[in-house]
């Protein structure tokens, strides 16, 4: 079960590298789109819009994973370290469990700080610079979610060792005897 987890952790990772690639074309576009309407073309922006949402059905479906994922992996190995007659908070105790729940704390407060801009349809220049920040602090916030995405393959990978060694180095010890 760590390896399917490690496995939607890569992918998460991978999907939100493919956002941010949107997320530069989507500034480059709205650059121009404000720059000079008439010279847009609206059918390559209904494409990156359909690229966008695909793309985010696929993290929201990731997100959701890793975290009912892991949940259910945290569980379980703390059943196997029970089990195994060991402190399931010394064995899974690491810092980088610490880092991914303070990481995961903070998405939802980067989220509301990156809302959907206000556009002021009466000043152009005002509109585009809504924009254009509304897009950067995206490609921000899109980095923090790959960063957390990439804690969660470091935190399984970490536990999993710990884990091991934890039950198995004990046994190896008794059998080298």
């Amino acid at each position: 079960t760590s390896w399917v987890l490690l496995g939607i952790a890569v992918a998460y990772v991978v999907v939100c590298l493919i956002k941010m690639v949107l997320l530069a074309q989507d500034y480059r576009f709205v650059d121009k789109l404000t720059a000079n309407p008439t010279g847009v073309d609206l059918a390559e922006l209904n494409r990156l819009a359909d690229r966008e949402r695909l793309v985010n059905s696929l993290i929201q479906l990731l997100v959701l994973a890793y975290l009912v994922g892991f949940l259910l992996w945290l569980v379980m190995i703390w059943r196997v370290v029970v089990r195994n007659g060991l402190s399931p908070t010394g064995v899974l105790q690491h810092w980088t469990v610490i880092v991914l729940a303070v990481s995961i704390l903070v998405s939802p407060v980067l989220a509301l700080l990156t809302h959907s801009p206000t556009v002021n349809g009466h000043n152009l220049a005002t509109a585009r610079a809504d924009l254009l920040a509304f897009d950067r602090n995206q490609i921000i916030f899109t980095l923090v979610r790959t960063i957390v995405g990439i804690l969660l393959g470091a935190v399984v990978w970490v536990l999993r060792r710990r884990v091991k060694t934890a039950i198995f180095g004990e046994l190896e010890a008794i059998v080298q005897r």
